[in-house]
């Protein structure tokens, strides 16, 4: 093998030492010497060019498909499942009853969200209420949250 038959980061087989490593091309040096990168471990050796040969069964990378013309649906953040059970429903709820209620429609699945969603979700509207035009705060009854409508 010659080096204008290699390129960097082509997989390859090298022989170091006694023993053969899969390795790819991290240098070309001269005509007669490239370092390689073991695959496994990451070290760079400096090999002979008549120790290298292309590795068979290297997997090629293929050419990428065209994306697909449709998309999969985006996944909504909780603070818009939230504003959407609120609008609704008209009524102050907790973040555990907003989440229930997001479940039963399909909208929410706990399993995407973490170990503790309805504490993300409530985190989430400490912050929001905090802001200059909040769309929630606290309502009279403890521990619920409702939207701030226009006429609030």
């Amino acid at each position: 093998m010659d080096t204008t038959s290699l390129s960097i980061g082509m997989p390859i087989l090298a022989r170091v030492g006694r023993n053969t490593i899969r390795a790819t091309v991290h240098e070309i040096l001269n005509d007669h010497a490239v370092i390689v990168r073991n695959l496994r471990t990451n070290h760079n050796f400096t090999v002979s060019i008549t120790k290298v040969e292309p590795d068979p069964e290297a997997v090629t990378p293929e050419t990428p498909e065209a994306p697909a013309t449709e998309s999969a649906p985006k996944k909504k953040t909780l603070l818009a499942i939230a504003y959407e059970i609120l609008e609704d429903l008209h009524r102050p709820m907790s973040t555990a009853e907003i989440l229930d209620i997001a479940a039963e429609r399909g909208t929410f699945k706990a399993e995407d969200w973490g170990h503790t969603p309805t504490l993300t979700l409530y985190g989430t509207f400490v912050r929001e209420s905090k802001k200059d035009n909040p769309k929630v705060r606290k309502s009279e009854a403890r521990g619920k949250w409702e939207l701030v409508t226009p006429a609030n």
